[in-house]
């Protein structure tokens, strides 16, 4: 097992996977990949390893911003919910 946890750990893995991908191929790495986690009793497919590579890359280059997304769907919600009140309220007062 790796020493270091969490998001050290994360970004160690991410740069191996990357050093692994372009030294040998795409196709090693994911293989590499996959066949650790294994070891460790995680199944992985090499297709769930190049998502997570896909992903992880484009979080490298700034592609993702999750909170984001979370403030924009609430924002979403609560123009809808104020909305669906409006009508009920106009509904109530005819």
């Amino acid at each position: 097992m790796p020493t270091r946890y969490g998001t050290a750990n994360m970004l160690a893995q991410n740069r191996a996977y990357r050093e692994l991908e372009s030294e040998y191929s795409p196709e090693v790495a994911r293989c590499l990949t996959s066949r650790n986690l294994l070891r460790h009793g995680v199944d992985v497919s090499d297709a769930d390893v190049a998502a997570w590579a896909r992903i992880n890359g484009q979080c490298c280059k700034a592609h993702l911003d999750i909170r984001d997304e979370v403030r924009r769907a609430e924002r979403t919600a609560s123009v809808a919910a104020g909305t669906a009140v409006d009508r009920i309220n106009a509904k109530t007062t005819r």
